[in-house]
């Protein structure tokens, strides 16, 4: 039984969280900030997407960028690692034992 005494889910007034106008204005001040960035990123200006796909790819274990915009495309540089060290990584005991 929920606090309104009625069986079922709670009712929109028990589960909303109290915000001070505060928060308010900071919540409107991150999406008036975001807002043109956003519609950058969605009309493809060619700077803003590099640099957010940069921003993304930082904490990648491999090593890549974006490296281009075309229109509605975008060209990844990727660095995969040599043969001999993905073959070095592999355990062999474990494809030779057949698990």
């Amino acid at each position: 039984m929920t606090a309104s005494g009625v069986d079922g889910p709670p009712n929109i007034q028990e589960r909303v969280t109290v915000l001070t106008q505060r928060d308010v204005d900071l919540v409107g001040q991150l999406a008036r900030r975001a807002r043109p960035r956003w519609h950058q990123l969605c009309t493809n200006v060619p700077e803003v997407v590099l640099a957010t796909l940069g921003e993304a790819f930082k904490d990648n274990q491999a090593l890549s960028a974006a490296v281009g915009v075309s229109a509605d495309e975008v060209s990844l540089a990727v660095a995969e690692p040599a043969l001999a060290q993905l073959v070095a990584a592999i355990d062999l005991t474990e494809l030779t034992s057949g698990r």
